[in-house]
């Protein structure tokens, strides 16, 4: 009884077939890597089929420029609704949306030397909008006086109420900030109970629309 022989033995694959089974493999794969392996990978779609599909990866920078598109360019970030499924690369929403304000211009700086004669008293406040920022320091060459750091607002039916920063006797100086709760002037009375006098330096710098200095008196 003869062996069973393999059709393979009596008729082997030509060169050509195994050239054309070869370039059909070659194709299949370069097909499959410009429609799904890149896009979805590298976030690189030649062809358009990725996207279509949905397999296109979605770079960070992309994100934020389809969010620009979507909110017109300028227009201000809803931050609670961008930030509802916050993860690594999303902002959670600001507790204060006022921490941060863009301004049209530079912020002022100014600085103000005052001779206050003894026992006389000087007053300089800042007039500022609601939310925005003063930044300051000041200093005495010499003594002690009395300083009260304080705001009121001209909106208010009271005329004589006022809001207190800080009440002190300094023989140095002080330095801080205010981001102002109420539009008004903010700023400093000080009284020199000294018998000498005391030179005051003070700088300013911020948001302020123009600083009222109400002189020396007695």
């Amino acid at each position: 009884m003869s062996a069973i022989k393999s059709p393979f033995e009596s008729h082997p694959p030509s060169a050509r077939r195994l050239l054309l089974t070869v370039l059909a493999a070659l194709m299949l794969a370069a097909v499959i890597l410009l429609t799904i392996v890149l896009p979805a990978e590298y976030s690189i779609d030649p062809t358009g089929i990725g996207g279509v599909l949905g397999l296109k990866k979605t770079t960070a920078a992309e994100q934020k420029i389809e969010l620009l598109d979507t909110l017109g360019g300028n227009e201000k970030i809803d931050t609670t609704s961008v930030a509802g499924g916050a993860g690594s690369s999303q902002p959670i929403p600001l507790p204060n949306p006022a921490v941060h304000q863009s301004q049209d211009s530079a912020a002022q700086a100014e600085t103000f030397t005052i001779t206050l004669p003894p026992y006389a008293q000087t007053e300089i406040k800042a007039v500022l909008k609601t939310s925005k920022v003063l930044m300051y320091a000041w200093k005495i060459d010499r003594g002690q006086i009395y300083v009260d750091f304080h705001g009121h607002s001209p909106e208010w039916t009271n005329k004589e109420a006022f809001v207190r920063y800080e009440e002190n006797k300094a023989s140095t100086g002080a330095n801080g900030s205010l981001v102002a709760a109420f539009p008004g002037e903010h700023g400093w009375y000080w009284l020199n109970g000294n018998a000498f006098p005391v030179v005051i330096t003070l700088t300013v710098q911020g948001y302020y629309d123009k600083i009222i200095d109400y002189g020396v008196s007695k």
